[in-house]
């Protein structure tokens, strides 16, 4: 019994075409090359993460930066006012730290990542003047020492930490911590 609304199923074939055993091979060769893509892109990447340093200031400092050496005789005491200075690194830890590249001096170091984005300029006394956010950080009685921190290459080719002779009275511990930080760095001086 057949109902004129109901249409009968109708058994037909479909033909589901055969898999070609010759497309494996470059089906895995294929997804191999996608994969291997991706992988080098993301080594590139990271690759230039690590790489990417403060570059040096093509033009020289056209300000003086001295490093401030004592200027008393043995005749001569300091006053109470004045505050000899003293040798004692503060003792800090570094930290993560980011590779800094010094291309004049054909040298690198690490810098703490507390010192955040940071640029120097090398001016005509071999003087690397560093500025960052953690120097910016002085208060403005203490504006002057912003642009006194850094590292002397001397010319016997050893390097030492720039830093201003006193002490910021507003700051003493945020200037602690950069000099200690900076004496790290210089610990770390290798060539490029």
């Amino acid at each position: 019994m057949t109902d004129p609304l109901i249409p009968e199923l109708v058994e037909t074939e479909v033909e589901v075409p055969e898999r070609n055993p010759h497309l494996v091979p470059w089906i895995t060769v294929g997804a191999i090359a996608v994969v291997a893509i991706v992988v080098s892109i993301l080594l590139v990447t990271f690759g230039r993460a690590e790489s990417i340093a403060p570059t040096a200031d093509p033009k020289p400092s056209t300000s003086e930066t001295t490093s401030p050496s004592p200027s008393t005789t043995p005749s001569e005491t300091p006053t109470p006012s004045e505050t000899p200075k003293t040798d004692d690194v503060p003792a800090v830890t570094m930290g993560p730290s980011q590779r800094l590249a010094i291309e004049p001096w054909g040298v690198q170091a690490q810098l703490s990542n507390k010192f955040g984005s940071s640029q120097y300029s090398i001016d005509a006394q071999q003087n690397l003047v560093l500025t960052s956010p953690l120097i910016e950080k002085l208060p403005e009685s203490c504006a002057a020492m912003r642009k006194q921190f850094g590292i002397t290459k001397g010319t016997d080719g050893k390097y030492v930490v720039l830093r201003p002779g006193e002490k910021c009275a507003e700051a003493p511990e945020l200037y602690d911590e950069i000099w200690g930080q900076l004496a790290e760095t210089v610990k770390t001086i290798k060539p490029l």
